[in-house]
C-alpha cells in the first residue's frame, strides 16, 4: 500500500492573509524590541556595566536553563545598573500583557532576551528537539552582538529484520 501525496500547488492553503499580517507585525515588534533593548544595554555598559558581556546558554529537550552571564571590564567606581526597563518586549515575545508587571528587568535578562530574539529570527527551531547551546558576546567597543550557536543533532537509524 502506498500513499500518494498531492503536489504542493494542489494542497489547500492553511496560512491565510490574517496570519501573514500578524506574523509581519510580530516580526516588526521583535525587531523594534531588539533595537531598543540593545540601546539599553549599550547605555548601561557605557555607564560602567562593562566593556563586554558574555552570555552562555544551553537548551536541552525543549528546556531552557538560565544562562550564565559574565561582565568584563566593569568599573568599581560606577554603580552597576540594578534594573532597566524592557520596552515593548512583552508584546514582541507574544506574551500576555498581564505578565509585563512581573517580567524580569535586570541587565542579564535584557541581554538574554536580545539573544533569544536574534536566535528566533535566524533559527526558529533553535531550542527544539535535542536543543542547542552557544555563547553570545556583547562588545561595547564596536557595539556588536555576536552569537556562536551549535545545534544538537540526534540521528536514529531504524531497521526491520525478518527471519
Amino acid at each position: 500500500m502506498s500513499e500518494q501525496i498531492a503536489p504542493q500547488m494542489e494542497r489547500p492553503s492553511v496560512i491565510g492573509p490574517d496570519y501573514m499580517e500578524e506574523l509581519k507585525r510580530r516580526q516588526a515588534l521583535r525587531q523594534e524590541a531588539l533595537r531598543l533593548n540593545l540601546e539599553l544595554i549599550w547605555d548601561a555598559m557605557q555607564a560602567g556595566a562593562g566593556k563586554r558581556i558574555i552570555l552562555c546558554y544551553d537548551c536541552q529537550d525543549c528546556r531552557i536553563d538560565a544562562p550564565t552571564v559574565s561582565f568584563e571590564g566593569t568599573s568599581d567606581s560606577v554603580p552597576f545598573p540594578e534594573a532597566i526597563r524592557l520596552p515593548k518586549a512583552v508584546d514582541a515575545m507574544g506574551l500576555p500583557a498581564q505578565i509585563a508587571l512581573i517580567f524580569p528587568d535586570t541587565l542579564s535578562d535584557v541581554a538574554w532576551l536580545c539573544v533569544q530574539i536574534v536566535l528566533g529570527r535566524s533559527k526558529p527551531d533553535w531550542n527544539e528537539g535535542a536543543g542547542g547551546y552557544g555563547e553570545a558576546v556583547f562588545d561595547l567597543a564596536i557595539r556588536d552582538l555576536s552569537i556562536s550557536h551549535s545545534q544538537r543533532i540526534v540521528e536514529h537509524e531504524a531497521y526491520l529484520f525478518n527471519a
